[in-house]
């Protein structure tokens, strides 16, 4: 439900961000001027090739999901925060206009969890190492043709992160580069009001704010 509820405003936001930069023809499935897949992954590099011939990669917003691996509490298994960014990402892909190009990077789902690392079973990355990456595939990103990157994330630990590697690919490689966090977004009412005070102070951490 918290990822149904999440998906319009994702999906809207990526829209206004990229509104003013394509046609409003809705494109073939196999024309150049459309990407065969919204995954990264899945297109050639013939499929690049072309698109930054015919302005398709100029006019496209490239997604970089980053998530977690790190504890949720007793009750609840390590992968929470990248199941919940992947399920508002499963559940925006249809509300995406088709006409709007935007591709999705593979995810990163082990991120900056230092924070956690008392706790077993913690996958994290030292902060040198997250922005490195992170800086390195928006580059990619940049050498690809593309012009614009979000970085979509599912942890509260990595806000701060994420501006650093906006600034160093606006400043390195002229990205336009936002960041979101789907927690971040303009939720309904009805979602806000599943967690408790106590659990909005801690972070929604997924029913458990401190280990029992």
């Amino acid at each position: 439900m918290l990822q149904a509820d999440a998906h319009r405003s994702f999906a809207d936001s990526v829209y206004a961000m990229t509104a003013p930069t394509f046609s409003t023809t809705a494109p073939s499935a196999h024309s150049h001027n459309a990407w065969p897949s919204r995954q990264w992954a899945q297109v050639s590099a013939h499929d690049f090739a072309a698109a930054r011939t015919s302005g398709l990669a100029e006019a496209t917003i490239a997604v970089l999901p980053v998530a977690a691996v790190e504890q949720h509490g007793p009750h609840l298994p390590l992968g929470v925060d990248a199941a919940l960014l992947q399920g508002v990402i499963d559940a925006a892909l249809p509300k995406i206009p088709v006409e709007l190009p935007a591709l999705f990077l593979p995810p990163q789902n082990v991120g900056l969890s230092t924070e956690h690392l008392s706790y077993p079973g913690t996958l994290t990355l030292s902060p040198a190492t997250v922005i490195a990456l992170w800086t390195e595939l928006g580059a990619c990103v940049a050498r690809a043709g593309i012009g614009k990157l979000l970085l979509l994330n599912g942890h509260g630990g990595q806000v701060s992160v994420m501006d650093i590697v906006a600034r160093e690919l606006r400043m390195h490689h002229g990205l336009m580069v936002y960041s979101a966090s789907w927690f971040s977004l303009p939720l309904p009412g009805e979602v806000s009001e599943q967690f408790s005070a106590e659990e909005h102070r801690f972070g929604i951490h997924a029913g458990r704010s401190r280990p029992r």
